[in-house]
């Protein structure tokens, strides 16, 4: 199975193989739909595939890490799922795998690079 190149943002932890942010999930159906990323299946099949296998966590948007998204210290860019993604991180003490190098570049949060 092929995974979508560009940006991952799965967020690591050590209670399971990964959790990811909901809003991560509508970002990897997004880019399927427009082709900036090529699955091997449909977005569907593929979401079946992967979540289940890697004893996944979906973590949903709760108040907190929306309250902690408008509040990032700056400077960060203004991409509200990314925010999302990065609050979700700093909440959680988790680490985010990405290609996103302005999540790299972020000294606010732990990152490591997926490329």
């Amino acid at each position: 199975m092929q995974t979508p190149t560009g940006q991952r943002p799965i967020l690591h932890n050590q209670q399971s193989a990964f959790s990811i942010a909901d809003i991560a999930l509508l970002k990897v159906a997004r880019k399927s739909e427009t082709g900036d990323w090529i699955l091997e299946a449909t977005i569907e099949r593929w979401f079946e595939m992967v979540l289940p296998l890697r004893r996944s966590c979906v973590l949903p948007i709760t108040t907190q890490i929306a309250i902690e998204s408008s509040r990032l210290p700056e400077p960060f860019h203004k991409d509200p799922a990314d925010r999302l993604i990065v609050a979700t991180a700093r909440i959680y003490d988790l680490t985010i795998l990405t290609s996103d190098h302005k999540i790299w570049d972020y000294p606010h949060v732990r990152s490591l690079a997926s490329r």
